[in-house]
């Protein structure tokens, strides 16, 4: 039977909330850690899909922690990239805190925005021993509609920003430090595996290849027929994803 428990994890002064998945095991259990992107609707991870994935991977032996990044819905604090990434490894470091946890086997998957932040993280913290990037952009800095997204968000209340002015000043220095095109070449021999749809409207594939070429062995890139930049919905994507992580843990 799979169980759930409402978490709060302290990430610099902000809490996030999430929920930790898990099935009663005699002994500890690989961990995967998932990562949202933006958020479309003002609603926490728990009303979205990610349950569902975060229970596949209890049904093959792993549990698996979702989480709200500060400054969406469900946890405090103010929208930031940097403080997305400090969110990344402080979610990590729970993970790996807990009792039911191998800390040896964490795997992070991570989509969109989510993703983004994900690979400085993972190239920065060995703890992290598999990367499933989804729908990732290789370099927000050249995505000109960026800037104008986190505006509107933050307009109709679906990203929480105090000052827009300032807060638009350290995206633009966030980015060039966060560019995943950076970090890519600097998680080997951690397995990285790299999924896109052919189709994204948001992040074009394109994105995707740059990343793997820039990337090291072991890597593994599956681009989909079809499939936009809602990947997650794709059941196909997530058991190879589900899969792929399980394996390489």
């Amino acid at each position: 039977m799979i169980k759930s428990e409402k978490i709060s994890i302290l990430s610099g002064e902000a809490r996030l909330g999430g929920t930790f998945f898990y099935t009663e095991a005699p002994k500890q259990t690989p961990g995967v850690c998932i990562c949202h992107g933006l958020p479309r609707e003002n609603k926490p991870v728990e009303e979205k899909g990610y349950p569902f994935l975060a229970r596949m991977f209890c049904e093959r032996g792993c549990a698996a922690l979702i989480f709200n990044f500060q400054g969406t819905s469900g946890s405090e604090g103010e929208f930031s990239f940097s403080g997305w990434s400090r969110n990344v490894l402080d979610a990590i470091s729970y993970l790996a805190s807990s009792p039911r946890i191998d800390s040896a086997r964490l795997g992070l998957v991570s989509f969109s925005a989510g993703a983004f932040v994900s690979w400085s993280a993972v190239a920065k913290d060995p703890r992290i021993k598999t990367f499933a990037s989804c729908s990732s952009p290789s370099d927000l800095a050249k995505i000109p509609l960026i800037v104008e997204g986190i505006k509107y968000l933050e307009k109709i209340g679906i990203l929480r920003i105090t000052d827009i002015k300032k807060n638009l000043k350290e995206l633009r220095n966030d980015l060039p430090q966060l560019t995943p095109l950076n970090w890519a070449g600097k998680i080997s021999p951690r397995p990285v595996l790299i999924v896109h749809g052919d189709q994204d409207e948001v992040i074009p594939v394109k994105n995707a290849h740059g990343l793997y070429e820039k990337a090291k062995e072991p890597k593994k890139i599956l681009v989909y027929k079809n499939v936009n930049h809602q990947i997650r919905k794709n059941q196909e994507a997530m058991n190879t994803v589900v899969d792929w992580t399980v394996k390489n843990l």
